[in-house]
């Protein structure tokens, strides 16, 4: 049996120890809520953990 783990890239890890606590997937997140309309202050605290 093999088993396939998925690749942490390096903004990955950036996000989780070097921008204060951000969302592995912080900038798809943001982009995301900004598609939806959503205001920049409000997009920003989307990516953000906790």
């Amino acid at each position: 049996m093999q088993v396939t783990v998925p690749l942490v890239t390096e903004e990955q890890l950036r996000n989780l120890s070097g921008e204060g606590e951000r969302h592995p997937y912080a900038e798809r997140l943001v982009a995301d809520r900004l598609a939806a309309g959503d205001s920049p202050k409000l997009t920003r605290r989307a990516g953000a953990l906790g």
